[in-house]
């Protein structure tokens, strides 16, 4: 007979004993299963360790069970706050889990925008290491934004024929613009891809990626539609197109606005004229503020300007210069893969571009001062003064913007001193001659030029003028006839 039948409570204890190592085993094996399947979660199960293209990858979550067993366990990474791989990996997993297999937008729009914000603020850190830590995860960073934004597309393209349509519009557009200006040349982004992971993993420059979503927004504004009218008729060619459109579009501005720009010199230059007579003005009667009001209103009137007249037009052609430049930052995508003699892209800072158009700041400013050098001596000085601070400012703010800018300011600055050139050499005429086109008119009987430019002449003299010029008229009709049947249009020009 057998130990175990002759005592009973052996039995009962040897089978105690198998269930407790079968249970012992059974954690154990529980354990080990947890373990790999945790260490294979967190690096190799879904492609490279804490990759972009990992976190979007989302075809083993079949299950709406699965995807939220998986948010609980990835919800341990993004508890400390801080940009560092895992959590920046973690926090895009989610996000993509939120989006592409539960459907929660709204959940996985905050998951993306909290990952960007925990980037600028690592960002903007005063340590080094945790600059170094938020670096690595740049890629993970400009997917997120991306995402973020492709969020709001599809919340506006839903909201389309609603009362929404106008804000939504809005909202996506400043999150496209958002991701433009992290990765831009000096962005916190710049050089950071976008993975996108639409059944084959493709990466594409945040800026990039922007630029092109941006475009379609672009697309239905007048100033976009112009530039690109403008490339159509220069052939679309990338090597010259965009950049010889540019320079149509700075030289059809400035001849659309130069009658205004004329009469706005010519203004200016009668007033500089009156320079003289309003100092005497000034201090004859700089105890009677009222009476000196009276003065130069009534200065004013028996010369025929007005004060106001050099700023009017300046005022008028601001809003079409403003749309000038916002036809340039719309077509910005488009400029994107364009080139210009040896620019290479019309969307990047070009810095030999740059320094030309430093260099002709400062040409232009020299010129404009020996054509209408000011009267005042104070004015001269402020003057000289203004002609390098704001090629200064010039070189402290622009220095890195795209080339297709400075292109534009640099056509822009040159036709502008072509025609400031071209009006004051008019002016000047005109002062000379009595506005015909003719060298002298008994110039040994007028006064000169310097004189009328020191001393304003009085209401006799300007009679006696007058007279004396209908006289030279009346003795060189003809002549004068034929000048004006062969040469009209050179009259403004000479």
């Amino acid at each position: 007979m057998s130990l175990l039948r002759i005592v009973p409570p052996l039995r009962s204890l040897t089978v105690l004993s198998k269930a407790v190592i079968g249970y012992l085993l059974a954690c154990v094996l529980i354990a080990v299963t947890v373990k790999a399947v945790r260490c294979e979660f967190e690096h190799t199960a879904l492609g490279k360790p804490y990759s972009p293209e990992s976190a979007l990858d989302v075809s083993l979550v079949r299950s709406r069970s699965e995807a939220e067993k998986e948010l609980k366990r990835l919800h341990k990474f993004v508890r400390d706050k801080r940009c560092t791989l895992p959590e920046a990996w973690a926090q895009l997993r989610r996000g993509a889990i939120y989006e592409l297999v539960l459907k929660e937008f709204a959940k996985a729009e905050a998951a993306y925008e909290a990952l960007v914000r925990e980037y600028e603020d690592a960002s903007r850190s005063k340590e080094q290491a945790v600059k170094m830590e938020a670096l690595s995860c740049s890629n993970h960073v400009a997917t997120a934004c991306f995402r973020a934004a492709e969020i709001k597309r599809v919340f506006y393209r839903r909201s389309i024929g609603t009362d929404r349509e106008g804000r939504m519009r809005k909202q996506a557009i400043k999150a496209y613009q958002h991701l433009e200006w992290l990765s831009s040349y000096r962005g916190m982004l710049a050089n950071a891809y976008v993975v996108h992971h639409d059944g084959a993993v493709k990466m594409e420059l945040a800026y990039e990626a922007a630029l092109r979503r941006l475009d379609e927004f672009y697309r239905e504004y007048f100033s976009y539609k112009l530039l690109d009218a403008l490339v159509s008729m220069t052939g679309r060619d990338k090597r010259y197109s965009y950049g010889l459109a540019i320079i149509m579009l700075t030289l059809l501005v400035r001849i659309l606005l130069f009658p205004l720009n004329r009469k706005a010199y010519k203004s200016m230059r009668m007033l500089q004229r009156l320079q003289p007579e309003i100092q005497k003005l000034q201090k004859k009667y700089r105890k009677d503020p009222q009476r000196l009001n009276r003065e130069l209103l009534e200065l004013y009137r028996r010369h025929k300007v007005s004060p106001f007249s050099g700023c009017l037009p300046l005022l008028i052609q601001f809003p079409i210069l403003i749309a000038v430049y916002w036809a340039v930052v719309y077509y910005k995508y488009q400029f994107l893969h364009a080139s210009f003699l040896w620019i290479r892209s019309l969307a990047h800072p070009d810095f030999i571009l740059f320094g030309l158009y430093f260099i002709s700041l400062i040409v232009s400013q020299r010129l404009m001062t020996k054509l209408s050098p000011p009267t005042d001596p104070q004015q001269q000085q402020t003057q000289q003064l203004l002609s390098w601070l704001f090629p200064l400012m010039v070189l402290l703010f622009f220095w890195s913007f795209p080339a297709a800018f400075i292109l534009y300011w640099l056509a822009f600055n040159i036709a502008m001193t072509v025609e400031q050139y071209f009006i004051q050499r008019g002016l000047k005429r005109s002062d000379e001659t009595g506005g015909y086109p003719i060298k002298r008119l008994e110039q040994a009987q007028r006064p000169t030029d310097d004189a009328l430019s020191t001393n304003v002449m009085h209401r006799e003299e300007i009679a006696a003028y007058k007279r004396m010029q209908a006289e030279a008229r009346r003795t060189k009709q003809p002549k004068i006839r034929r000048i004006f049947r062969e040469a009209r249009i050179r009259r403004y020009f000479r």
